[in-house]
């Protein structure tokens, strides 16, 4: 591209490298965009992938971006794993930001998400808080990292900004989950294997829409999350024989059973989820 171009600067190489992909959602990309974009811009370089869109909204969308000077690869559908990897692996950024086209970053956070990498080199990966917006408008805040927590369950999302190195360590995103959108969490517990460091922000990260016929709505259905599940469980059973039977005393927010038996007795047993996660744990043993 020439140095006019969204994605060209002539002073600095790109310290972040945005990674956005997209299927079929058209209508939400230039919001994601935009978001990345008042940002300064010598800081910053956005990488497209197109995965396999067929809807004629999208592609008119993507085809308007190229035509812009936007950096588009055009591949295939493999999934969200597999449009993550295509994306990283053309960035040419230290720090990747994985951005889904429903999200929207928020400028704050990722100045001192890069201020944290740049002074730290303990750490690996920062990620905060973020805020729904749509059809429904709650902050949800996120505990830091938790290997007990994020054994039971992902609670962080893929919207989070790492060293390239990291990815690079841990082979990229899992490309053969049985159903897509659960590649964040499978890297998150790889990198703990492999030593590498999280960081949490008290702040919002980013904005996430809330939508019904969202790709991880269909990921909650139960014949899909469990076939997910039980995939990640079957790769990470050494961590599961490590951490198993601390599952009995810590509850999803990880106050002890005796120290909160009440409130975790109440959640046990009304929410039939816990014992079904504890047979499919027993069953990979």
């Amino acid at each position: 591209m020439d140095s006019e171009t969204p994605n060209s600067s002539k002073e600095t190489p790109h310290r972040l490298s945005v990674v956005i992909p997209s299927y079929n959602d058209g209508r939400f990309i230039r919001d994601a965009i935009a978001s990345v974009e008042v940002l300064p811009r010598e800081l910053y370089e956005i990488i497209i992938v197109n995965d396999g869109s067929p809807e004629e909204f999208t592609l008119k969308v993507i085809a308007d971006l190229e035509d812009a000077g936007y950096h588009i690869i055009h591949q295939a559908n493999k999934g969200l794993g597999g449009a993550r990897n295509a994306g990283v692996a053309a960035a040419k950024g230290e720090y990747i930001l994985p951005l889904d086209t429903d999200n929207k970053i928020r400028a704050d956070f990722i100045m001192r998400a890069l201020q944290i990498l740049d002074e730290r080199p303990d750490i690996s990966m920062v990620h905060g808080d973020f805020q729904y917006f749509g059809e429904t408008n709650t902050l949800a805040r996120i505990p830091p990292f938790d290997i007990k927590k994020m054994l039971r369950r992902n609670y962080i999302d893929a919207c989070a900004v790492y060293r390239r190195s990291m990815w690079e360590a841990c082979g990229g995103y899992d490309e053969q989950l049985p159903v897509m959108g659960l590649e964040d969490w499978d890297l998150w517990l790889n990198a703990y294997t492999k030593g590498f460091k999280f960081l949490h922000l008290d702040m919002i990260a980013f904005d996430y829409a809330h939508r019904l016929d969202s790709m991880f709505s269909n990921l909650r259905k139960e014949e899909n999350w469990r076939a997910s599940e039980e995939y990640i469980y079957k790769k990470y059973v050494s961590l599961l024989k490590e951490h198993y039977h601390d599952y009995e005393r810590w509850d999803y927010h990880g106050g002890e059973l005796r120290r909160r038996p009440i409130r975790t007795l109440f959640r046990l047993f009304t929410n039939a989820y816990y014992k079904r996660l504890h047979n499919r744990i027993y069953k990979v043993f």
